[in-house]
């Protein structure tokens, strides 16, 4: 059995440290080692560089970092890092912090026949065992995910007819308790099934209790057997409550991806949802095809969908990286979108239907030169905040796609007319000019990376 007079978290276990203070022998990041290898063409990051520092925190923030041999004021708080790797604060997204054998006498996994089903059975059983030790059990859980580095959590938290708000009230006293160490969210969870357990009057009274951030789900179809009924009345909920949601999808794609879209429809309804909601588990898009997926992932990006998962044993590979790869190329089109959008603007403008900026010549570029209208566009989209080009980026930006375009050097646009390509006689206007650069934005090409930014605005 494990002590838990040793792990467990009591409101007095961390000293309340000094405004300021120095740590001395951290070892921070500071680099990245690539090497070669035989079998292929380019070299890989193999590990990362380190070197020991010492550390002025002030307020809670780091003021400075300083050589491991600094010399430190006297008189000034000072701590021995020992040589530890200092690294940014983990958040565990998707933890069940309410209810836990940690901390207790060691259990056996019990076999199951039916799946999550019989999960759900079993803890019917265990519950009522366990809600007496639920505050111990979660200091002890707390105690692990600090001392291991975790500072940031989301906790899902059982509401069924057998604890009912017990387990909720439990959690809230819990993390009262650490709440100067872990920043934590709570989400309501009816874990045996919202319709199927009947717990919608116990869910309505647990977001109403207050201190709650989201509404948790589980598989609408095959705990509720009406996908439709139990999204709508757990989407209601989230609405009056103003609360997010945080659903675990653990079903195949039959089932999955009809939930998938149909609460997506939500969102696009209720923009209030957009950004506020969370597929936990979502081993469906395990089974999409590559088409399939990034038509999925472009629609969660749009919406602001997150995804909270894991690794599933004895189940096709989760596609990570396909999902991530799809959701840049996603950003990537909606910048291009942007812009395009920024350069038609522009081009009314240029023919007249709109208020002209002062400048752009009404007709013509004149011999403020080419670049000035680069300014005009990077100046049109940063007043929009999406460009996020660095003031001293714009024309290096530019220029480059000018010169694909018009086949000449930047020394060309310092003439008095900037003219069309060699072949095409008469003075450069706006309404061409910009038309060609939409054309070259809609295509994705140029040799500067406007076209295809990364860093544009979200």
């Amino acid at each position: 059995m494990i002590d838990t007079s040793i792990i467990t978290t009591p409101e007095t276990a961390f000293a309340v440290l000094p405004e300021a203070y120095y740590l001395r022998n951290v070892r921070l990041e500071t680099g990245f080692v690539h090497e070669r290898k035989s079998w292929l063409s380019q070299p890989v990051i193999t590990h990362t560089r380190t070197e020991l520092k010492t550390l002025h925190i002030a307020a809670a923030k780091i003021a400075a970092i300083l050589d491991a041999d600094a010399v430190i004021p006297s008189g000034a708080a000072v701590h021995d890092a020992q040589g530890q790797l200092m690294l940014p604060t983990f958040r565990d997204m998707h933890i069940h912090l309410d209810k836990s054998f940690y901390g207790g006498p060691w259990e056996a996994s019990l076999p199951t026949e039916h799946s999550i089903a019989d999960r759900i059975a079993q803890e019917r059983a265990l519950l009522s065992g366990l809600l007496p030790v639920a505050q111990e059990r979660t200091a002890a859980m707390v105690r692990l995910m600090q001392s291991r580095g975790t500072t940031i959590c989301r906790t899902h938290c059982n509401v069924d007819p057998v604890s009912k708000l017990g387990n909720l009230e439990h959690l809230k006293a819990s993390l009262e308790r650490v709440k100067d160490t872990l920043e934590a969210e709570i989400i309501v969870f009816p874990q045996h099934g919202l319709l199927a357990s009947d717990s919608v009057g116990l869910v309505r009274e647990a977001l109403a209790s207050g201190g709650v951030g989201y509404l948790g789900g589980v598989d609408p179809t095959s705990f509720d057997k009406d996908m439709e009924k139990s999204l709508d009345t757990t989407v209601a909920l989230a609405l009056e409550f103003g609360v997010g949601l945080d659903i675990h999808f653990h079903e195949g794609r039959e089932a999955a991806v009809p939930t998938f879209l149909r609460l997506m429809g939500h969102m696009e309804q209720n923009p209030q949802l957009r950004g506020n909601v969370t597929f936990s588990h979502a081993f469906a898009l395990a089974e999409l095809s590559a088409p399939e997926l990034a038509d999925m992932v472009a629609r969660m990006r749009a919406l602001g969908v997150t995804l909270a998962t894991a690794v599933p044993l004895g189940r096709q590979a989760m596609p990570l990286r396909e999902i991530h790869e799809a959701s840049r190329r996603h950003l990537r089109h909606r910048q291009r979108d942007r812009l395009v959008g920024f350069l038609r603007q522009l081009r009314y403008v240029a023919k007249g239907q709109r208020d002209r900026p002062p400048a752009i010549s009404q007709h013509r570029i004149r011999s403020e030169s080419f670049s000035r209208l680069c300014d005009g566009l990077c100046h049109a989209a940063r007043r929009q905040g999406r460009s996020g080009l660095a003031e001293g980026r714009r024309r290096r930006q530019f220029q480059p796609a000018a010169r694909q375009l018009f086949g000449r050097s930047r020394r060309a646009f310092a003439r008095p007319w900037c003219r069309v390509p060699q072949g095409q006689a008469g003075p450069c206007r706006q309404g061409n000019v910009l038309g060609r650069l939409i054309r070259l934005a809609r295509s994705g090409q140029g040799s500067g990376r406007w076209g295809r930014s990364r860093r544009a605005g979200n």
